[in-house]
């Protein structure tokens, strides 16, 4: 994964809560609602954010475990590379006297 996709997952999160506020704000000073209504409408948002901002944070945190797994395997596969290439005993060659 390039770095400039690394960085993507927190501009998303904070774009979805910056988003999620907006709305509820909108939400809040627009329609003409009771109290109760409006209290429940803000309850509702709330959970639909946060349901949102946790499938998010889990999408990022699977993408980074796939990212950092085939990350370990082609570190194993350059040292297997390496150690083949010395004969496999993963040690330089005995200096000459």
């Amino acid at each position: 994964m390039e770095y400039s996709a690394m960085r993507t997952g927190p501009t998303i999160a904070i774009g979805i809560g910056i988003g999620a506020a907006i709305g509820l704000a909108a939400g809040i000073f627009l329609a003409p609602k009771s109290g109760r209504e409006t209290i429940k409408d803000i309850k509702n948002k709330a959970v639909s954010t946060a349901g949102a901002i946790k499938n998010t944070v889990r999408s990022k945190t699977e993408a980074a475990k796939n990212s950092m797994s085939d990350m370990a395997d082609r570190a194993g596969a350059a040292v297997r590379d390496v150690q083949r290439d010395m004969g496999g005993t993963g040690k330089s060659s005995p200096k000459p006297q």
